[in-house]
Parts: structure tokens; C-alpha cells; sequence
């Protein structure tokens, strides 16, 4: 996704800070990362939703002794009984940093997510 976003960057523009001095590292530092910035947020909050849901890698893949939040809130059902409040109360303290974020990157993201659709 992200490297879409960073071919639709115009060469010329790079060339352009070539031109003016800058090193290849300075131009990236400089020029394309502050362009390329909405559709970066875009794709850390997609990652970053993705890993979160990454459930079944990590009931697997994590020890008794160190869990995920979600592999966690799984453990509450117990042989006899279901602690439906102790699960309701977990799953809404762990989705409120996903929340959080979503709302505070909105408009990264919807303006990342159509940066790279069209070609003009």
C-alpha cells in the first residue's frame, strides 16, 4: 500500500532538491516523507488494526506466561461459567486505543487511502 503511495510522487520534485543540493538522504528526509506523510499514517493505522486482530497467531504462538490482551480477555471463559462482565469490561478498555486513534487520524486516513487510487 504504502509503496503506491510513494511512486505516485512526482520524480521531478526529488530531482528538483537533487538539483538544489540536497543528498539522496536529505531528499527523503525533507521532501518525500513530509509528502508522503497522509499515506504513511494510512498504513500505520491499517497495520496497526490488522496486528490487533491477530487473534489466532497469537493464542498460538504466545506462552502461558506471556498473552495478548485479546488471548487474555479468551481465558475468562471458564469450565462451568462465562464471565460475561469481566470480557465486556476488557474488550471495551482494550478497544479504546484503536477508537482513540481511529478518530484522531480520520482524515489521514480517508485522504491516504484515496491518494494512490487515481490516475490524472
Amino acid at each position: 500500500m504504502l509503496k503506491g503511495f510513494i511512486e505516485e510522487i512526482p520524480i521531478e520534485i526529488e530531482e528538483a532538491a537533487l538539483i538544489d543540493g540536497c543528498s539522496s538522504f536529505s531528499v527523503f528526509l525533507k521532501v518525500t516523507l513530509p509528502i508522503s506523510f497522509t499515506a504513511t499514517v494510512a498504513t500505520t493505522v491499517l497495520c496497526f488494526i490488522f496486528i490487533w486482530n491477530e487473534f489466532l497467531f497469537a493464542s498460538v504462538l504466545t506462552g502461558m506466561h506471556r498473552k495478548t490482551l485479546s488471548v487474555a480477555i479468551y481465558n475468562f471463559i471458564g469450565f462451568y461459567e462465562i464471565s460475561w462482565a469481566r470480557r465486556c469490561a476488557a474488550a471495551i478498555l482494550i478497544s479504546i486505543p484503536v477508537i482513540t486513534i481511529g478518530i484522531i487520524v480520520r482524515k489521514y486516513f480517508i485522504r491516504g487511502l484515496t491518494f494512490g487510487a487515481l490516475k490524472g
